[in-house]
């Protein structure tokens, strides 16, 4: 019985699998982080942009003159 707990205790199989089961959700939580973090700065960009092209688009219709 102690030889085949200390037979146990010295594999590494399972221990090889769960190194590669947290290195994997640290890589896909770091992309999620990035993808969030670019989704919000594209999205801001996004709104001036919008922003810009209702004003300039009001300006145009209410005075007839093009936008600078």
């Amino acid at each position: 019985m102690y030889n085949k707990l200390q037979q146990f205790k010295a594999r590494e199989d399972g221990a090889v699998t769960v190194d590669w089961v947290v290195l994997t959700a640290g890589i896909a939580m770091l992309g999620a982080a990035i993808v969030a973090t670019i989704q919000t700065a594209t999205q801001d960009a996004t709104n001036g942009i919008e922003q810009s092209i209702i004003r300039d688009g009001t300006r145009l219709l209410n005075n007839g003159d093009a936008p600078n």
